[in-house]
C-alpha cells in the first residue's frame, strides 16, 4: 500500500482482536486531500493493513488521544478548520466533533478527566490563537459530536506575554 503524503501527528493504539496495534497518522495536505490513515501491525510487528480513517479533510496537523481510546484530529485550515474523532480500529470512522465552535488553525487536542466527565482543550496554531476549553453537556460520548447537546466554551488568549480569558 502507498503511504499517504505529508504525515504529521499520530498515535498508536492496541488492537485487542489481533494482539497487535494500529498507528493512526494525520496527512497535512490542503484542498480536501488530507485525512487520517491507519497502519495496522500484527503481534509480531508485521504490517497487515493500511486504510483511511477519515478523508476529504484539509491540513490535518496535530491531534490527541481521547478518553474513548480514539484519535482526535485537528484541521489547520483557517475558517474551514474543524476537529474530528476517528476510531483507529474502524476504517472510515471519522465523525465531526463540536470541540471547537468555529473554524481555525487547530493544532492539537487534549483532555482531563478528574471529575469523571472529560473536559477537552484544543490549541489554535496562530500568533494570538486561543486555547479552547470545551465542557460537554454530559459525560456521554455522543455529547462531543456535532449536532449533539450544546456544551460550553471558554477561551484563553495569550497576547505578547499577557494572559486574557473570555467566555
Amino acid at each position: 500500500a502507498a503511504w499517504h503524503g505529508k504525515p504529521d501527528a499520530g498515535a498508536a493504539f492496541a488492537d485487542p482482536a489481533t494482539g497487535g496495534w494500529v498507528y493512526a497518522s494525520n496527512a497535512e495536505i490542503g484542498g480536501g486531500g488530507g485525512g487520517v490513515y491507519a497502519l495496522a501491525f500484527d503481534a509480531d510487528g508485521e504490517v497487515r493493513d493500511y486504510y483511511p480513517l477519515v478523508s476529504g479533510t484539509s491540513r490535518n496537523c496535530g491531534g490527541g488521544v481521547s478518553p474513548y481510546d480514539t484519535w482526535i484530529t485537528c484541521e489547520e485550515d483557517g475558517s474551514r478548520g474543524r476537529v474530528w474523532e476517528v476510531d483507529p480500529l474502524r476504517p472510515n470512522s471519522g465523525r465531526l466533533t463540536q470541540l471547537v465552535a468555529v473554524g481555525g488553525n487547530y493544532e492539537s487536542a487534549a483532555f482531563e478527566n478528574a471529575t469523571g466527565a472529560p473536559i477537552f482543550y484544543t490549541t489554535d496554531d496562530s500568533t494570538d490563537g486561543p486555547l479552547t476549553r470545551f465542557v460537554p453537556a454530559s459525560a456521554e460520548r455522543a455529547a462531543i459530536y456535532a449536532g449533539g447537546p450544546a456544551g460550553s466554551y471558554s477561551y484563553l488568549v495569550i497576547r505578547r506575554g499577557a494572559l486574557r480569558s473570555r467566555s
